[in-house]
C-alpha cells in the first residue's frame, strides 16, 4: 500500500502516573468530558469531502449513553484486556501500543491500566479518522499527565510503526465484507513481526451483510434511553425530547456488517499473515436489552489474540 501518514501528529506531554493505575474508572470523568464531546462534536465530527452528514449522530451522544448505561464499552471486557494486555507489558518487549478506532478515550483508558498493572507505560498512537475521539483522548490523556500521539485519517490508508500491539475493540464491524482483508493487511504492516493484534469481536451468527436496527429495535432502544435517563442523576440537563432525538438518529444512522462465525474471523486472521493465539468466546459482559446492532442481544463476542507472522 502507499506510504501515506495519516496525519502529523499531536504530542501532549505530563508527568505520569505509575502503577497505582487511576485510569480504573473512566466512568467518573464522563459527567465531565460528555459535554465537552457534545460541544465538539459539530466542528469536529468527521465529514465525506462535499458532504454534510458526519458523525457527530455518534460521537457527539455516545458518552451520554455510556452514561446512560445502554451502549457497550471495552471495559465489559475488562479482565481480557487487562490479562492479554498486562502479560505483553510484563514481557517488556511491546511498548508501543496502536489503539485503531475508538469511540472515545475508553480503549486508552484500558491499555493505560493493564500496563500500569505491571508498572508500565506504553507508548500509545491513537488513530482514528474522526477529530471527536481525538479531542477526548488527548483531553482524557492531558488529565492523567500521559503523553500520547494522536493521528487523523483513514486507516486503510495508514503507514507507519512499526507498533508492537495493536489494539481495538468490535472494530472490524465498521467494515463491509470486501474491505475486510484489507483492513487486517493494513494491520499486518503496521506491526512488527512478532507484534500482536488484540481485540474483542463480535459475531452474530444469524446475520448476512450489512446490520441495521429495526423499526422494533429501534423505538426499543428509545424507550431504553428515556427510562435510563430517570434513574441517572448525570443525565441531569439533558430533557427527554433531546434524549428521544438523540436515539432516534443513533438507531436510523447505525449501521454495521458483523462475521458470522468463529471460523470466518479465523480465516480472515490467517490469511492476512496472522497466527490467531486466541479465539474464544467471552463473557457477554453487556446489560440485557433490546437485540441490535450495538446493543446487547444474541450476539457473541470473540476474544482475540493474534501474532503477525514474519
Amino acid at each position: 500500500m502507499p506510504d501515506i501518514p495519516l496525519a502529523a501528529p499531536s504530542d501532549h506531554a505530563g508527568t505520569g502516573a505509575g502503577p497505582a493505575t487511576p485510569f480504573s474508572d473512566p466512568d467518573r470523568l464522563l459527567e465531565e468530558s460528555a459535554p465537552l464531546a457534545l460541544e465538539r462534536s459539530a466542528g469536529l465530527c468527521h465529514r465525506e469531502p462535499g458532504g454534510d452528514d458526519g458523525c457527530d449522530w455518534y460521537h457527539g451522544v455516545w458518552q451520554y449513553f455510556r452514561i446512560l448505561g445502554v451502549v457497550a464499552t471495552p471495559w465489559m471486557q475488562r479482565d481480557f484486556y487487562e490479562r492479554e494486555l498486562g502479560d505483553l507489558a510484563a514481557g517488556g518487549s511491546h511498548p508501543r501500543v496502536l489503539v485503531s478506532g475508538t469511540s472515545d478515550y475508553a480503549m486508552l483508558a484500558l491499555v493505560l491500566h493493564a500496563y500500569a498493572l505491571r508498572g508500565a507505560r506504553p507508548e500509545v498512537t491513537v488513530a482514528d479518522r474522526c477529530g471527536t475521539p481525538l479531542f477526548l483522548n488527548r483531553w482524557y490523556a492531558e488529565r492523567h499527565g500521559v503523553r500520547i500521539t494522536t493521528r487523523a485519517g483513514d486507516i486503510l490508508a495508514a503507514a507507519g510503526g512499526p507498533y508492537d500491539v495493536i489494539c481495538t475493540h468490535s472494530f472490524l464491524g465498521n467494515f463491509p465484507p470486501p474491505r475486510r482483508a484489507e483492513l487486517i493487511s493494513v494491520w499486518r504492516a503496521l506491526l512488527r513481526p512478532g507484534g500482536k493484534l488484540v481485540t474483542i469481536n463480535r459475531i452474530r451468527p444469524d446475520s448476512s451483510g450489512e446490520v441495521r436496527f429495526s423499526a422494533e429495535q429501534g423505538a426499543a432502544f428509545r424507550e431504553r434511553v428515556l427510562r435510563a435517563a430517570v434513574t441517572s442523576p448525570a443525565a441531569i440537563g439533558i430533557d427527554d425530547r433531546t434524549l428521544a432525538r438523540w436515539a432516534e438518529a443513533y438507531t436510523a444512522r447505525y449501521r454495521s456488517w458483523p462475521m458470522s462465525s468463529a471460523a470466518e474471523l479465523r480465516t480472515l486472521l490467517e490469511d492476512g499473515g496472522f497466527v490467531v493465539e486466541r479465539l474464544e468466546p467471552g463473557r457477554p459482559g453487556a446489560a440485557a436489552g433490546a437485540a441490535g446492532p450495538s446493543v446487547a442481544g444474541a450476539a457473541l463476542r470473540l476474544e482475540v489474540v493474534a501474532g503477525r507472522r514474519p
